[in-house]
């Protein structure tokens, strides 16, 4: 079982002819899109760190990570990734952009297109490194 403190990007080095800043946001949107495996789900957290809400969650991904303006800029391209990769960041940010923010953050648990965004962040973030 992982616990929201446990969530620790990993320092790697850039691979070889890749731009270091889109390195570095690349790990700044994978650290965001792992934050959302968290949301609602206070039962892993322990006292001292509690998992973000939705609204936190999605202000750290598109605000602080800019994650729509890593896609549109094609910033995942100077970060090394291919085409698979755009496709499956497009995927998920569709999903993103249907899903209704819940009234309840609890609620997220039992919300199957919560679930379908969140099998999705594992496939973008294993694209990520």
């Amino acid at each position: 079982m992982v616990i929201a403190s446990d969530l620790v990007v990993v320092d790697c080095a850039p691979v070889r002819g890749m731009n270091g800043e889109f390195f570095l946001w690349q790990q700044q949107v994978r650290k965001a899109l792992q934050g959302l495996r968290y949301v609602g789900r206070g039962y892993l957290a322990k006292p001292t760190s509690p998992p973000p809400t939705f609204q936190e969650a999605m202000l750290v991904l598109y605000n602080d990570s800019r994650f729509s303006k890593f896609i549109a800029s094609r910033a995942w391209q100077q970060a090394g990734l291919d085409n698979r990769a755009e496709r499956e960041l497009l995927k998920l940010q569709q999903q993103l952009d249907a899903f209704d923010e819940p009234d309840v953050d609890g609620e997220l648990d039992a919300n199957p297109a919560w679930q379908i965004i969140l099998l999705q962040v594992k496939v973008v973030t294993a694209l990520l490194f």
